[in-house]
């Protein structure tokens, strides 16, 4: 009997001993890196393993990308308000992805669908510490992601974060080629172990789509993927100056948000949205050549605390119809007589 125990005894510490030796051996190929399991908070999982029944075909499965492993088996997708309009609404938010441990970079694979204005926060990511605190981090439109979908209505492929590329491209369909978007971000407090990770939409209009994490140590030696390159600009000519002002007090709004869409060929699609500035104006850019030229410009603003206010343009192939300047003066909610209606004139603001 005693021998047999002592056999058994051998036998499980070999085992162990060669399970262990395994994990060293994976943990050094990957450099101390842990790719999160984010299978059981899947809005989607792709089920072919060659990724045909996903939007990355051919490319879903298990990847090394920069060095790092990465399990493109599924996507989280967050609320964003034009995908809720067309009858699909997600979660608000995603919370207690499992990490358990220290680390010095979040490595994200990640979209939007949608299009917003240049830096408005898309997503928020919360680290939440073993010691009960937490650390928000914010993904940003035109920073760390833009549209999934490059549109005929995007004039340059550009994103504004140096640890953000394009790590892969795809066919798409109709509407144009699609991508996906590799992010590398710093844990403010990498002495701490970090316990979870949740997934917080800021109600935009982009829906925000998590692909893979991966968290690393630093490692300044680590073979980098190259990026996809940018595809050429198309150097939009038309260009549309907006000015939004109050219309009970005649002074400029910033932060209303300009929502454009047009039709190019024969295609209605939406285009990268604007927001005004402190002086009320913002710039909306279009083509405005003969062969891809913008055939219908619909403009609509938004603000809180004033009514919506919209514009439409038939122009034909006749996109010189467009004005190069145009005012908006919107009417604040509750306001009475003239000032309740919102209204607008061709050109700049008139001075009094």
């Amino acid at each position: 009997m005693y021998p047999r125990l002592v056999t058994l005894l051998i036998l499980f510490s070999a085992i162990a001993i060669q399970s262990h030796a395994q994990t060293s051996v994976s943990n050094s190929e990957t450099g101390g890196a842990q790719s999160l399991d984010l299978s059981k908070f899947y809005t989607r999982q792709f089920q072919a393993a060659d990724g045909s029944d996903s939007k990355f075909k051919g490319y879903a499965g298990r990847k090394m990308i920069d060095g790092l492993p990465f399990d493109i088996s599924g996507q989280i997708s967050l609320y964003g308000r034009e995908t809720a309009n067309r009858g699909t609404n997600y979660a608000q938010a995603v919370t207690g992805i499992p990490i358990g441990r220290k680390f010095d970079e979040l490595h994200l694979i990640h979209l939007v669908e949608w299009r917003e204005y240049p830096g408005c926060p898309v997503a928020t990511l919360r680290l939440r510490y073993a010691d009960g605190t937490s650390a928000d981090i914010p993904i940003k439109y035109g920073v760390h992601v833009i549209d999934w979908c490059r549109l005929d209505s995007e004039d340059a492929e550009s994103l504004a974060d140096p640890h953000t590329k394009i790590i892969w491209r795809g066919p798409g369909g109709a509407l144009g080629p699609v991508r996906l978007f590799k992010t590398v971000l710093n844990n403010p407090f990498p002495h701490k172990p970090v316990k979870t990770l949740d997934l917080i939409s800021t109600d935009s209009g982009c829906t925000y789509d998590l692909v893979a994490a991966t968290v690393a140590p630093h490692d300044a030696k680590r073979t980098l993927t190259p990026p996809m390159p940018l595809l050429p600009a198309r150097n939009f000519t038309g260009a549309m100056k907006v000015t939004v002002i109050d219309k009970q007090t005649g002074e400029p709004i910033e932060g209303a948000e300009i929502y454009p869409a047009m039709v190019i060929g024969n295609t209605s699609l939406v285009a990268d949205n604007a927001i005004t500035g402190k002086d009320g104006t913002a710039v909306v850019k279009y083509p405005k050549d003969a062969k891809l030229g913008a055939k219908d410009l619909r403009i609509k603003i938004t603000k809180p605390g004033y009514g919506d206010c919209e514009l439409h343009w038939m122009t034909g192939w006749d996109a010189g119809q467009i004005p190069d300047d145009i005012t908006y003066r919107l009417a604040p909610n509750g306001a009475t007589g003239d000032n309740a209606t919102p209204d607008f004139t061709i050109g700049p603001p008139v001075q009094t």
